[in-house]
């Protein structure tokens, strides 16, 4: 019981909202690891992050098209093809 009391007196309550404060025995997630700063990465990881990039956004372009023109079957499937006007 002891125990159960001190854990939730190192809880506080501010504006109707718990926290608890640094140094708890709760691990800190925040802390993990930053992403580089830009003038960090040299020219190679810049162009393999360019290539990276693009290459997402055929692929992204492309699920687009398949599913636009699974779409068009389905629906000329079920409703036939389109008319004139």
């Amino acid at each position: 019981m002891a125990n159960a009391r001190t854990a939730k007196s190192e809880w506080h309550v501010d504006e109707d909202s718990l926290y608890q404060p640094p140094g708890s025995h709760w691990p800190d997630f925040s802390g993990r690891t930053p992403w580089p700063e830009p003038s960090s990465i040299g020219p190679g990881g810049r162009i393999a992050l360019v290539f990276v990039g693009a290459l997402g956004i055929l692929v992204m372009l492309g699920a687009g098209v398949g599913i636009m023109s699974g779409i068009y079957a389905f629906l000329t499937a079920v409703l036939g093809e389109p008319g004139p006007g």
